[in-house]
């Protein structure tokens, strides 16, 4: 799955990069994150669930890359194509019985997670103002794709998280007359049957001309995602991931 995505980004990063050339009325965002993201909720079964911390997790750097389009063109919409790696892996020793997919964890047991939440998201947009101030609306489909591992010495058990989310999409632009500095703000959320997901960004950034039709980006933001699980795949959880990140870009 992660060969894939590589290969779908570097198609997609050539390809667009060729669109913008092409169309004067298009602008073309390539960006690479560093997100310190601080882990909190709890994961398991039934009703039978451990906190995040117990398990092991506190924070983790994490990575993401985002390509994003927008044009002039009538009809079409903007894109933006994101992938966000979220595996990380804790060990710690349980307090209370865990159950996870089927399988019971007894108190006092050592155990072994690895919770992948990484995603790729889709993102159709329209902007429907377009100055200093900008507003975007769109729709967003995120997949989930990888494996949640539970393990003891003895014991394991695991959830694939093969899932196509589909969420509403929101957001705001301001810039900064005649400094290059701009701040936005962007919400991602939907909630169906007894599930629940959002993820929310704010931003500082800086624009400036490094060349002829070439600029090059800097942004210090926040990001927070919840994930409120209600038996999805056999999954259930109630998971925050938040935290400061940083990001460096080009725009063409």
């Amino acid at each position: 799955m992660k060969a894939f995505l590589t290969f779908f980004f570097s198609i997609s990063l050539v390809g667009f990069a060729q669109l913008s050339q092409a169309a004067s009325a298009v602008d073309f965002d390539f960006k690479v994150s560093r997100w310190q993201a601080d882990y909190s909720g709890d994961i398991g079964s039934n009703g039978q669930t451990a906190s995040l911390s117990e398990l092991g997790f506190d924070d983790e750097d994490q990575n993401v890359i985002a390509l994003e389009l927008r044009h002039s063109l009538p009809i079409l919409p903007n894109i933006l194509i994101q992938n966000t790696d979220l595996d990380a892996d804790a060990s710690g020793t349980l307090v209370r019985t865990l159950e996870f997919n089927g399988v019971s964890f007894v108190s006092n047991t050592d155990v072994e997670t690895e919770l992948d939440l990484s995603h790729t998201d889709i993102t159709l947009f329209y902007s429907p103002i377009d100055t200093w101030l900008t507003l975007d609306v769109g729709l967003t489909v995120r997949y989930f794709g990888e494996d949640t591992v539970v393990s003891s010495n003895i014991l394991q058990s695991d959830v694939e998280l093969d899932q196509f989310i589909p969420m509403a999409y929101l957001g705001v632009g301001v810039e900064l007359p005649l400094t290059g500095f701009y701040i936005d703000a962007s919400i991602n959320g939907v909630s169906y049957e007894g599930s629940r997901f959002t993820d929310a960004s704010l931003l500082i950034g800086y624009q400036a001309s490094i060349s002829k039709g070439v600029d090059i980006i800097a942004e210090l933001g926040y990001r927070d995602l919840s994930v409120d699980i209600d038996d999805l795949d056999g999954f259930d959880g109630d998971i925050q991931i938040d935290g400061a990140y940083f990001t460096l870009g080009v725009s063409f």
